[in-house]
């Protein structure tokens, strides 16, 4: 079973890492106005959500291993300033990195389930950012849950990942 002990520390921090850099660039993807305090809210919950990830994969050591090691380090205000487009695309095109460098530090690893579960872990909690609030439309009506720039990060997140499109957003039908 993936455990720390099975990576390098900097491996392990690539993956200790992704999810939030994950979540953060899904934020960036398709701001939806001031980004201020709404935004960095976003992040701050996000982070809670994936910490509820611990019901759907307990068996899953490398999951459950990074969430240990996370729980107790909030983010600081430098790690998700989303101040302009260019330090929104600057960690949109970070996270989709990271996401490439992962998946080539996990192809081939043993145990294939315990990566795929990782991998469609890291992909659920960008889908669950962009899907938290409504874009366009008037008055909420006519708003879709996630917006064509929303839906093309995932799309990137998927291929960067390496996984397949059967991880798409609740949304879809």
């Amino acid at each position: 079973m993936p455990s720390e002990t099975s990576f390098s520390t900097s491996e392990w921090s690539l993956l200790k890492e992704l999810p939030f850099k994950v979540i953060l660039a899904a934020v960036a993807a398709d701001v939806k106005g001031p980004v201020g305090a709404a935004g960095k809210e976003m992040v701050i919950g996000a982070r809670s959500l994936v910490s509820s990830a611990t019901a759907q994969y307990a068996e899953n050591s490398l999951i459950m291993g990074i969430l240990a090691e996370v729980a107790e380090d909030p983010a600081s205000e430098s790690e998700i300033a989303l101040d302009d487009d260019q330090a929104r695309q600057s960690v949109i095109v970070e996270a989709l990195a990271y996401c490439q460098n992962a998946s080539v530090l996990l192809t081939g690893h043993p145990n294939d389930v315990e990566v795929a579960q990782y991998r469609q872990w890291v992909y659920e909690a960008a889908a669950a950012v962009t899907e938290a609030t409504k874009s366009g439309g008037i008055l909420g009506f006519g708003a879709v849950t996630v917006s064509d720039k929303e839906e093309a990060f995932l799309i990137q997140l998927r291929l960067a990942l390496g996984i397949g499109d059967e991880a798409t957003p609740a949304t879809e039908e």
